[in-house]
């Protein structure tokens, strides 16, 4: 189907609201036709194009051009019905695309395939080409602020290479989720990401690397060998610090010193198999000041199951 050249006797329902808007410069819209906003902010024949925004049907013929004694950018306004069920023209259309959004493909057809001008929602179906379009969450999505608010089909916001922003609040003041188009970014302020006992979250192109937390462990398992997990960038570290049950006992690699720090606590080699020897380097007989006390560790070596423990001293 291709745009108007004539007035088009457009059926209309459950629509009574009039709304003005200064015509672009040499447009012609006719009556019944779909009427856009450009990236300019007047009104024109509706068009699949970037930037345009679907403000309602045209409730009369009017030319802004100089044949018509017009032609400049708000010489004119046009009326437009705003709201209501319109009855458009659609292409391969089924009774199962009730409830389907629909996209503007010029200033007569829609189409459920997505594109750059949200139409509104397919409100019934005549046949495979004519279809009853609410336009109304189009041209009006403010009357959806209040109440629930219930999707049945997908949502799609923006276009490819085209965004748009996504807002969410939270109960608590600041609070909010934002996906920022122009970043590419989502971001969260105040709000928190929970995810339950099992759930993963998934890195990689290929969902290489899954975390997730079985509720008694913090699991990180990976789809490719020999991955790693870094902390920091050569030259700039972080401080990696782990505890143990015992009150003050930790190791701590700091960063800053470039240095495995331990305060309490016990390094156990453990024995390959039974009757392996096995090695601990305890903590117990050392104190903190050197000036003050010889430092003693030992080592503990278990061989066949019997253990001996060899003295370690610092220098008096």
């Amino acid at each position: 189907m291709t745009a108007l050249s004539a007035d088009r006797n457009t059926k209309r329902k459950l629509s009574n609201e009039l709304q003005s808007y200064p015509m672009y410069a040499d447009a012609t819209i006719y009556a019944g036709s779909l009427v856009c906003l450009n990236s300019s902010g007047y009104a024109i024949a509706a068009a699949d194009t970037a930037g345009n925004i679907l403000v309602g049907i045209a409730r009369e013929t009017l030319a802004n051009t100089a044949a018509a004694g017009y032609g400049t950018s708000g010489d004119i306004s046009i009326e437009v019905w705003r709201a209501g069920v319109f009855e458009l023209v659609g292409s391969g259309l089924a009774i199962t695309d009730v409830g389907s959004a629909v996209y503007i493909t010029d200033d007569q057809t829609v189409s459920t395939t997505a594109a750059n001008v949200y139409a509104g929602i397919i409100a019934n179906i005549d046949s495979a080409t004519s279809v009853w379009v609410d336009i109304t969450p189009a041209t009006r999505p403010a009357a959806y602020t209040s109440g629930a608010l219930s999707l049945t089909g997908a949502l799609t916001l923006g276009v490819n290479d085209t965004g748009q922003d996504l807002l969410a609040y939270g109960a608590t003041a600041g609070s909010y989720m934002l996906w920022d188009e122009s970043e590419d970014r989502l971001e969260l302020d105040g709000a928190d990401i929970n995810l339950q006992d099992g759930d993963f979250l998934q890195l990689g192109d290929a969902q290489d690397i899954a975390i997730t937390w079985d509720g008694t462990s913090l699991k990180v398992s990976q789809a490719i060998v020999n991955s790693a997990i870094e902390f920091g960038v050569d030259g700039a570290g972080i401080d990696i610090q782990l505890f143990g049950d015992t009150g003050g006992c930790f190791w701590l690699w700091d960063q800053s010193i470039d240095t495995v720090l331990r305060d309490g606590g016990t390094l156990f080699a453990k024995a390959v198999a039974s009757g392996d020897a096995g090695m601990t380097v305890s903590a117990d007989g050392m104190t903190a000041d050197p000036e003050t006390a010889q430092e003693a560790g030992y080592v503990t070596i278990d061989i066949g199951g019997a253990s001996y423990q060899i003295p370690i001293y610092a220098a008096a």
